[in-house]
């Protein structure tokens, strides 16, 4: 077997117009911007936050 030392034992040759389009769906998938609600509300978003990471210690003492 006559091959040089450092090179490869198999060569694929991609086509450059789909190895193109990936490339764009990559960069355009990195650009698209997040979804946020435009309303966020205390009972819905940032009372079950509260209530499940801070609530068991933080809460108001029991009454006696």
């Amino acid at each position: 077997m006559n091959r040089t030392p450092n090179a490869p034992l198999m060569s694929i040759e991609v086509p450059a117009a789909p190895m193109l389009g990936l490339v764009w769906l990559g960069a355009l998938s990195a650009c698209a911007a997040p979804t946020v609600p435009t309303t966020l509300t205390w009972f819905s978003d940032a009372k079950p936050i509260i209530d499940t990471r801070c609530g068991s210690c933080h809460r108001p003492p029991m009454p006696r």
